[in-house]
């Protein structure tokens, strides 16, 4: 089963359960690693776990948004520890103001950069890694010195260049593509023109009531396309 790690702390508390939701409707297992210095409340822990996602708090100190050389490199072991102990070839990372729409398209380590404005490394809100390149990325970066306002997607993307792995990096494509942001008239109608949509973009909606209904009709559409909406076995390939 491919895992869906979701790094998240007590500010995630309406998202995160939208955000694991979307994976178990993706046919994946969520993983939430949790900040065991500001965990989610007891009862979106609850949540999480009715849902039959893997819950663990975590002491790594996150330096805010995932900043560091070893926040990157601990992220990269996550995942690569995740796709070990789920018998996965890969595994996703999702933030929690994210939702995964297929997961298919996130096999191997891949992610989405935008040539329009030069970015050639993947944005960090939906990408995955293959459990060999996570592991070989998570031993180089620990080994670096510590650069404490290093950005987790671009630290470990930028590893992944330098090192030659094996990865695909798609194009940002905004009518149809890997990734999307949602804009605040975004229709639900257009959720499955993309793999992953994340809406932490400024406006934010407080309430995430335009994730819920995004979230509501890929469950909804999922059940039409015969797709599970629950976690399910996924034969991974290399």
């Amino acid at each position: 089963m491919t895992p869906v790690v979701i790094f998240a702390y007590q500010g995630d508390a309406i998202p995160v359960v939208l955000a694991a939701r979307s994976a178990v409707a993706a046919g994946c297992m969520p993983v939430i690693v949790d900040d065991a210095a500001h965990p989610l409340p007891g009862h979106v822990r609850g949540a999480l776990w009715a849902l039959g996602a893997e819950y663990q708090a975590d002491p790594m100190p996150r330096r805010g948004n995932l900043n560091g050389t070893d926040v990157a490199a601990w992220i990269a072991g996550k995942l690569a520890d995740a796709a070990l102990r789920h018998g996965s070839w890969h595994a996703i990372k999702l933030d929690a103001d994210t939702l995964l729409v297929d997961a298919g398209r996130f096999r191997g380590t891949v992610g989405c950069k935008s040539s329009s404005v030069s970015r050639r490394d993947a944005f960090g809100a939906c990408y995955s890694l293959q459990y060999g390149t996570a592991s070989i990325v998570a031993s180089s970066l620990a080994a670096q010195p510590v650069d404490p306002e290093a950005p987790e997607d671009l630290t470990i993307w930028a590893e992944v260049r330098r090192l030659v792995l094996p990865h695909h990096l798609e194009d940002f494509d905004p009518e149809r593509g890997l990734f999307c942001a949602a804009p605040p008239w975004a229709s639900v109608g257009q959720a499955r023109n993309f793999a992953a949509i994340t809406f932490g973009n400024p406006p934010r909606d407080p309430s995430w009531r335009q994730m819920r209904a995004f979230l509501e009709y890929l469950e909804r559409t999922s059940q039409d396309l015969g797709l599970s909406s629950h976690p399910k076995p996924a034969i991974d390939q290399p």
